[in-house]
């Protein structure tokens, strides 16, 4: 028999076609409150399969590697592969025993979060007093550091944050996945966003100014899994340049304590740099 796990994050629905109960129930805990009844815009086959599969190392980065053709979306990482077929709306996801196949998950709604005027954002997403905080940053710049020092708010997600766009108003959506901030709840809230920020560590805390299109090329470089797809990369530029021209943002200043909270209310306060 044939488990239908519908996942929906931040509006964007995938089914999930699992056969074997076990990964079923897995999957569902895994998804758990971002289950749905909503409608999927593409449904999935998932299994797993005994292979000769590499055994990632648990220090190590995944390796991700990404190929569009004709509509047909294949992704491979360790311990799994996908393909997903974006014109028939459906696809296949297989993966080792002892990995969550949550690249192909990640790629996948990356591109369909694209695709619908949105971004999936390598970034750290907080909501303070119903407003939404988006920090981002290469590898190392401190995402995760963000998401410990704002414990007292909800976390999105200290890895990757989805911005979509509704009533004319960017908001920022938890997501499933995470990075190091593994003990912090899942939540599907979604929130307003009141500022966009690049993390810079420093010896202090302030907020620089930032021309919007270094801004633009700095976000779009955080939004990842476009592979060299132009028009694609194109829309993803296009909304980066929407959000910024309404929402303050700058480059964000910081050391290791929660003070940069305070930075980052006047500036809210003060408008778009």
């Amino acid at each position: 028999m044939t488990d239908d796990i519908l996942v929906s994050i931040g509006g964007i629905c995938v089914g999930l076609q699992v056969e074997d109960q076990q990964l079923a129930s897995r999957l569902r805990e895994r998804y758990d409150v971002f289950l749905s009844g909503d409608a999927p815009l593409l449904t999935v086959e998932v299994a797993e399969e005994e292979r000769d599969w590499e055994i990632p190392k648990s220090s190590a980065v995944w390796p991700i590697s990404i190929a569009f053709s004709d509509g047909v979306l294949h992704v491979e990482s360790l311990g799994e592969e996908a393909t997903f077929d974006l014109k028939a709306r459906k696809g296949r996801l297989v993966k080792a025993p002892f990995v969550p196949g949550e690249n192909s998950m990640r790629a996948l709604f990356a591109w369909l979060c694209v695709l619908d005027g949105g971004l999936l954002v390598h970034s750290c997403g907080v909501v303070r007093d119903g407003e939404g905080y988006l920090f981002f940053g290469h590898s190392g710049a401190g995402k995760s550091t963000v998401a410990g020092l704002s414990r007292q708010f909800t976390i999105l997600s200290d890895d990757m944050v989805m911005v979509k766009k509704a009533n004319g108003v960017f908001h920022a959506c938890g997501v499933p996945f995470r990075g190091e901030f593994l003990d912090s709840p899942l939540t599907k809230e979604q929130a307003p966003l009141k500022g966009v920020f690049r993390l810079v560590k420093d010896t202090g805390h302030y907020l620089e100014p930032a021309s919007r299109p270094a801004m633009v090329a700095s976000l779009l470089a955080s939004v990842p899994f476009m592979s060299d797809q132009i028009d694609l990369g194109e829309r993803a530029a296009a909304t980066c340049a929407q959000l910024l021209a309404a929402v303050p943002y700058g480059r964000l200043h910081f050391r290791k304590d929660e003070g940069f909270w305070g930075v980052i209310g006047k500036a809210s306060t003060a408008g778009i740099h």
